[in-house]
């Protein structure tokens, strides 16, 4: 117990510095006053995950685009929820996508196929990504039945990202069959990620962000 509380002392004071250092680096004249329906939440939401390196620098930024005048327009109080709502791994493979890098840290690689595609369901479920069919034409059937438009899925995130069980259970093993056919096709099954350029080529050519993605990414990263 008391190494865990030196441990959290030690990751909340990283959390202190990480924070005054964002904020000033904002320039005086660009610096608002934060709507407090913002970093209230945020501020309480975020001691919860400051042994998370990825989540604690997504509040990290939220917070001090809250008090920049350049990005405050685009800061909404869902992000707070959002990041909540994120794992570790989900923060990752986000910023893989968000970033187009997937470089020798990217989560990707070395991890289960499981894993990674429940991650994929939970960013889509948020609305912060959609899955692609093979020609890159928007959305695939099964993602149209399920949302069937941008009012369904507000409505989805208003009410605390809630779905129904079955449809999320079937998004899981779509996107989970879609993976697994793919790499059975290019040879590479097996139960973890390869390191392989076609697995990038993939995940570049079936996923996108979405208008809600792309905003939070510009905020939160």
């Amino acid at each position: 117990a008391e190494k865990r509380k030196l441990r959290y002392a030690v990751e909340l004071e990283n959390y202190n510095r990480e924070l005054h250092e964002k904020i000033d680096a904002i320039p005086n004249e660009k610096r608002v006053e934060p709507d407090i329906q913002i970093v209230a939440p945020a501020l309480e939401a975020s001691k919860y995950c400051v042994e998370k390196e990825e989540l604690r620098k997504m509040f990290v930024n939220l917070i001090a685009s809250s008090i920049n005048s350049d990005k405050v327009v685009d800061v909404h109080p869902i992000f707070t929820d959002i990041i909540g709502k994120l794992s570790s791994t989900d923060a990752k493979l986000f910023r893989s996508i968000a970033k187009g890098n997937y470089d020798e840290d990217c989560v990707i690689f070395g991890a289960s196929i499981k894993s990674i595609s429940f991650s994929l369901t939970i960013l889509e479920q948020l609305g912060l990504i959609l899955s692609k069919n093979k020609n890159g034409n928007g959305a695939d059937e099964l993602k149209k039945n399920i949302i069937t438009n941008d009012i369904r899925l507000f409505k989805c995130v208003i009410e605390n990202f809630t779905i129904m069980n079955f449809a999320f259970d079937i998004l899981y093993e779509n996107i989970y069959d879609m993976i697994t056919k793919y790499l059975f096709k290019e040879n590479l099954s097996g139960t973890t990620f390869p390191r392989h350029k076609s697995v990038i080529s993939f995940f570049v050519d079936t996923i996108e962000l979405t208008k809600l993605g792309r905003q939070f990414k510009d905020i939160c990263l």
